[in-house]
Parts: structure tokens; C-alpha cells; sequence
């Protein structure tokens, strides 16, 4: 596989931004976004309209997002595709 951003620097996940990076709190742990992908590189599963939950650092503030996910893998590529997007009010 090929070296990318970690998911929470894509999204701009408010954990990836602590000391220790993306991946490395308690948080990254059991985001379903990052495991996803991870499990679809190991594998080889595609996994389709997973639910999944992100505090993200929006203009307005932090929000929590919610996600509807698929992957995909292809060749050495993880296909992460996003169904649906909705912010919890602030």
C-alpha cells in the first residue's frame, strides 16, 4: 500500500490534531472510518453504508459528523466512498 494522510488529517478530525497524531489517542481506537479502511486493506473486504462518527474542526467550531461509508479495495488502492454527511446541530 501506498503512504497517504491518515483519514482524521483528510477530515480534519480534532484528534488528529493532539500531540501524538492521528491514530494514536483513545479516540482512534474505535473510529469506524479509520477501522474501516484498515480492515478493507487487510482483507480485501469491501464493506458498504457503514455508519460512522467524527468530531470535526469546522469553521463555526467543532461538530460531530455523521457518516454513512463504503470501501472498496482496488489493486493497492482503498476506495472510501461517503453515502451521506450530517452535522449535529451546535
Amino acid at each position: 500500500m501506498q503512504n497517504s494522510p491518515p483519514v482524521g488529517e483528510v477530515f480534519e478530525c480534532i484528534y488528529s490534531k493532539s500531540s501524538t497524531g492521528c491514530g494514536e489517542t483513545l479516540h482512534c481506537k474505535s473510529c469506524t472510518i479509520r477501522n474501516t479502511v484498515l480492515a478493507t486493506v487487510t482483507t480485501g473486504i469491501n464493506y458498504e453504508r457503514i455508519p460512522a462518527y467524527m468530531d470535526l474542526d469546522a469553521e463555526a467550531g467543532q461538530k460531530a459528523v455523521r457518516f454513512l461509508i463504503s470501501t472498496q479495495r482496488i489493486g493497492e488502492f482503498v476506495l472510501l466512498r461517503i453515502h451521506d454527511v450530517k452535522a449535529s446541530n451546535p
